[in-house]
């Protein structure tokens, strides 16, 4: 099984490395026949003064590109520390990129109107227009800044399942708990979830495990994956969001929980690993929902 894993792992790479050389050339067939429709449509003057405009406001997002590294750094070690505060850390990179934001489009504003009328060698008549493409593109790119805490939150996250052997970790808690809920659904305790981890261990390699719950400070002070990787969701997300995270990753530590069960019956991965708990209910009542290929603990 580890083999196997090496092996697809090395055809993920392989694969990957063809897709990205390709969307590059793709990139470039592309750029060159939109440049060759836009010269044609607004003429040489208009598309040069759209590219000279534009294109200095495009120069100031090397720095979108350069936060955005370091926002999904700082991001996913908060993720992976057991007593990490994200919500913290995502505030202080807001504010930071908002500060940053604000900043830009004074600088802009003042010098970039002031180059415009003062030393931009246009055509009679076209002032106006180039105000316009230099507002939009100012618009944009404080926009862009703007969004990139957000755009780290999820893309990075995405990036981690999909490029590693993940493994979502789905505890739930809350309800489970209540007076109400207990002796039904109270199933899943510290020590399903211990042996879990321990058998995901053994069956896959180097697994990196993406915690789910709604009781993440107890996940936190708890769950233990020893010297492997490991990240939590926020508990923030929408539930649509959640699953798509969730459903993404490759392997399965169950909860009996439904929301859980569709999330690794919408995985695609063939040769996924489910781990669940050998009983649904706390009574000696039956469930249908188990797979022939699970893995059960006995709870």
């Amino acid at each position: 099984m580890i083999v196997e894993d090496y092996q697809n792992g090395n055809k993920r790479i392989a694969k990957n490395t063809i897709v990205i050389y390709g969307q590059l050339i793709l990139r470039l067939f592309l750029g060159l026949f939109t440049s060759r429709l836009a010269l044609e449509a607004l003429g040489v003057s208009d598309f040069g003064l759209n590219s000279v405009v534009g294109g200095v406001v495009v120069l100031f997002t090397f720095i979108s590109n350069s936060l955005s590294e370091t926002t999904i750094r700082f991001i996913n070690v908060e993720r992976g520390k057991p007593d990490g505060d994200l919500n913290k850390v995502f505030n202080v990179c807001n504010i930071l990129h908002i500060a940053l934001a604000i900043f830009l489009f004074v600088l802009l504003e003042v010098g970039g109107v002031y180059y415009i009328h003062h030393y931009l060698n246009v055509d009679p008549g076209k002032e106006a227009d180039a105000m316009f493409v230099f507002q939009v593109s100012t618009i944009m790119c404080c926009l862009g800044i703007i969004n990139v805490p957000f755009a780290s939150m999820y893309v990075k996250l995405m990036h981690i399942i999909q490029n590693n052997n993940s493994v979502a970790v789905c505890v739930r808690r809350g309800d489970f708990l209540n007076a109400k809920n207990a002796e039904m659904y109270n199933v899943c305790g510290l020590s399903y979830y211990e042996r879990a981890i321990k058998l995901i261990k053994q069956r896959i390699a180097k697994p990196v495990f993406i915690f789910f719950s709604d009781d993440l400070d107890w996940v936190k002070e708890h769950l233990d994956v020893g010297n492997c990787d490991c990240f939590y969701e926020s508990g923030k997300d929408e539930v649509w969001e959640t699953m798509r995270l969730m459903s993404s990753c490759k392997h399965f530590i169950i909860s009996n929980s439904t929301f859980h069960w569709w999330a690794q019956y919408l995985c695609d991965y063939p040769d996924k690993v489910v781990v669940a708990p050998s009983r649904w209910y706390g009574n000696k009542l039956e469930s249908a929902l188990y797979q022939d290929n699970w893995d059960l603990i006995s709870v």
